[in-house]
């Protein structure tokens, strides 16, 4: 499917669903750039909460469920930062040192995960919140541009 076909990567694309979670990775592989989604695993909740806002604005209760099932579809796809307790703990210290909200101290806490494991691989962070990409670009992160 393409993006106009698709409503939840064209829903993703326009805007906030999983904005503040996501890492695109990008590894040089015989040529070919591969491409790998990461995204924080409270993402999920972050997405599911804004396709609800979206279908309020519609008034049209089915259109939540479809959404929330292509994103079932394609999170099986995507590599998952769980939120265990070191993670959390970390989330809490960048949440004083840069002044973020709990969320937004998570998906930054799991993004510096996601460079840990990328092994040196060039990737992207894709945020849509202006305190959590301010606080990204300081913590040395390249953002997706919008």
């Amino acid at each position: 499917m393409t993006s106009a076909d698709d409503p939840v990567s064209g829903y993703l694309g326009a805007g906030e669903a999983l904005g503040a979670g996501s890492a695109l990775e990008t590894r040089a592989g015989g040529g070919n750039a591969q491409q790998r989604d990461r995204h924080s695993l409270i993402a999920y909740a972050e997405a599911c909460a804004a396709f609800a806002r979206y279908a309020r604005f519609r008034r049209d209760k089915i259109h939540f469920q479809r959404l929330r099932r292509t994103l079932d579809r394609h999170w099986r796809q995507w590599d998952i930062v769980a939120a265990d307790e070191t993670l959390v703990r970390r989330a809490g210290e960048l949440a004083g040192r840069y002044g973020l909200r709990g969320y937004d101290s998570m998906h930054l806490a799991a993004v510096e995960a996601v460079r840990e494991a990328s092994q040196g691989a060039e990737f992207l962070f894709g945020v849509f919140d202006a305190d959590l990409a301010h606080a990204a670009r300081l913590a040395g992160f390249s953002l997706l541009d919008y």
